[in-house]
Order: structure tokens, then sequence, then C-alpha cells
């Protein structure tokens, strides 16, 4: 889960901003640790939809 949480969070660099790196990073293991926790893809699609829509759309991090 580290390691993929790492990879997903480092794909964020080229967007140039710290903040969205961090909670990629955040937001990945949390994932991770839904999906070990649920075994439910899902369930982990959806959580994704609403974390883009928090970040981008209702609390962007500028």
């Amino acid at each position: 889960i580290l390691a993929a949480s790492i990879l997903y969070a480092s794909v964020n660099i080229y967007a140039g901003s710290f903040l969205l790196v961090l909670a990629a990073f955040i937001s990945g293991l949390a994932w991770g640790y839904l999906y070990l926790w649920k075994k439910s893809m899902p369930l982990v699609i959806v959580s994704h939809i609403i974390f883009d829509l928090m970040m981008f759309i209702i609390l962007p991090l500028h």
C-alpha cells in the first residue's frame, strides 16, 4: 500500500502543487487500506469520485 501510494502521488508532481502531491499520497494510503479492509473496488471508486469532486470543485486547493 505504501509503494502504491508513493507511485500514485508521484504522478501529481507534474502539476507543480505540493499540496496535491501530499493529498494524493494520503488519499492513496486511505484507499489502499479501505480496499484491504472491505475488499470492495466499487467502494474505492466512489470514494475517489467524491475525493475528486471535493478537491477540484467544492474545496479546491490553490
